[in-house]
């Protein structure tokens, strides 16, 4: 979809917690989906972190440093949800009504944003993305 990628830089601007490294973050490494499960800080320069390749369900386990795994994986982040999308209304000034009519639109038994209509998506996208 056109301007999907721009709408998610919009949303993750607005709450860059979205793309730290921690429980549910996802990551490709070594060409494989992974999903962090858990993340302990390990020493003052690394993490131990558990975390599950989506495509085969098998768990690993290991101690990484944050500059090479940065360097060697590219950070996904973690779901947008509503209330990540909401935190832009705060920042836009939009109508509230716009707002109104996204949690109408809002498929909220998947609270994501990938899992979404189009139409919803599209929605946002005239919205947000500028």
């Amino acid at each position: 979809m056109e301007n999907y990628e721009k709408l998610r830089g919009v949303i993750q601007q607005a709450n860059p917690e979205i793309m730290e490294l921690k429980f549910g973050c996802e990551f490709i490494r070594l060409l494989r989906n992974c999903r962090i499960i858990s993340y302990t800080p390990y020493n003052p320069d690394g993490w131990r972190l558990k975390y599950i390749d989506i495509g085969s369900g098998v768990l690993e386990d290991k101690l990484v440093f944050p500059d090479n795994f940065r360097s060697e994986c590219q950070i996904l982040g973690r779901p947008i949800r509503l209330a990540d999308v909401l935190l832009v209304a705060t920042e836009d000034k939009s109508p509230m009504f716009y707002y109104e009519n996204l949690i109408s639109k809002w498929n909220l038994k998947n609270d994501n944003l990938d899992h979404q209509s189009d139409e919803t998506k599209r929605f946002l996208i005239e919205l947000l993305v500028k």
